[in-house]
């Protein structure tokens, strides 16, 4: 994400791996400058960690946007379309729950994995504290 912050220039597409709180704030931020957003998300609703209702009320508004939400889809390898870094990527998505259903490839010029952090906690001498 801070990659994404820092970058002047905005992308043509994106596709966001994960509808938690940081994929969402840029899926909407993104959307409202012009940018063609696709969301990838594991579990069956965008921001599943909050309420169901509020999840379904942001879906649709997101929806309104022009965002295309890909809900209860797993994301199988994300590549680069060609040798330079700025040619695009190709996101690979297939249902959670569907093992039949043929994997689809999503086009796009970037691509932005937020599917949470792992917590920095080297060198600060945790594990002697109880």
């Amino acid at each position: 994400y801070e990659e994404q912050i820092l970058n002047p220039q905005l992308p043509h597409s994106i596709v966001i791996v994960g509808a938690g709180a940081i994929g969402m704030e840029f899926a909407y931020v993104l959307a409202n400058y012009g940018v063609q957003v696709t969301i990838v998300e594991y579990q069956d609703r965008v921001l599943p960690n909050e309420d169901k209702d509020v999840s379904t009320e942001i879906a649709k508004q997101y929806r309104k946007l022009g965002i295309t939400l890909r809900t209860g889809y797993k994301t199988t390898a994300v590549e680069r379309t060609g040798s330079d870094p700025d040619s695009g990527v190709a996101v690979t998505i297939a249902p959670v729950t569907a093992a039949d259903v043929e994997p689809e490839t999503i086009y796009a010029e970037r691509c932005l994995i937020s599917t949470g952090f792992r917590p920095n906690v080297e060198g600060y001498g945790l594990e002697n504290t109880g």
